[in-house]
C-alpha cells in the first residue's frame, strides 16, 4: 500500500509491503469434501471485460459484500457471477474459481480475463491433462453448468469442493 507522506490521486512515492500469516480453518462450513450450494446473479456483476477482475485487489470482492450476505440469508454458500456482456457466460464465484463436468466427461473452466488465474485453477487444469482428460478453457454457460454430470469450486481456501446445488433462478441442478 502506498505509504509516503501525499495524500491525493498521485501515485505514491512509497510503499509498505505487508504479509499477514494466520492459522485458518475450512473456508466453506461442513468441511472440504461437504457441497455447496451456489446462486447465480444476473443482476450484479462483479466484473468487467477490459477491467481489473484479473487482479487480486480488495476492490474486486468488495462490491460482492452485499450480494453475498443476502445469499447467505437465503442458504446458499456463496454466488456465481456471470459475464457482462451477455449476461449467461460463467466467471467465478466472489472468492473461487469454478469448473463442471460435461455428461461426455469434458472438464470445464471459464477463460482468463475478467477472473483471477488462481494457482489450483491451474493445477486442475495441468492434472486433468495429465490424466488424459480432456479441458476446455473458454465461455462456459449458465447451461453447461445446468447440465454437467459435476461441478466444483477451487481456491486457495476453498480447495476443490463440490458444488451440491447450483440455482438460477426457477432452474436448479
Amino acid at each position: 500500500f502506498g505509504s509516503g507522506p501525499n495524500l491525493g490521486v498521485p501515485p505514491s512515492p512509497e510503499y509498505s509491503y505487508i504479509i499477514f500469516v494466520s492459522p485458518v480453518g475450512n473456508y466453506f462450513p461442513g468441511g472440504k469434501l461437504t457441497p455447496i450450494n451456489l446462486r447465480v446473479s444476473k443482476h450484479h456483476q462483479r466484473a468487467a471485460e477490459r477491467g481489473c477482475g484479473h487482479v487480486k485487489a480488495f476492490g474486486n470482492y468488495a462490491p460482492c459484500f452485499k450480494e453475498l450476505a443476502q445469499a447467505k440469508k437465503d442458504g446458499f454458500h456463496e454466488v456465481i457471477y456471470v459475464d457482462t456482456v451477455h449476461n449467461k457466460y460463467v466467471e467465478e464465484t466472489g472468492a473461487s474459481n469454478v469448473f463442471c463436468v460435461s455428461k461426455d466427461g469434458v472438464v470445464k473452466t471459464p477463460q482468463l480475463g475478467t477472473i483471477l488465474a488462481g494457482v489450483t485453477r491451474q493445477s486442475v487444469i495441468e492434472i486433468s491433462r495429465l490424466k488424459g482428460w480432456k479441458v476446455e478453457e473458454g465461455r462456459v454457460s449458465v447451461d453447461d453448468f445446468m447440465n454437467a454430470s459435476e461441478a466444483f469450486a477451487t481456491g486457495t481456501g476453498a480447495s476443490i469442493t463440490p458444488i451440491g446445488r447450483f440455482v438460477d433462478g426457477e432452474h436448479e441442478r
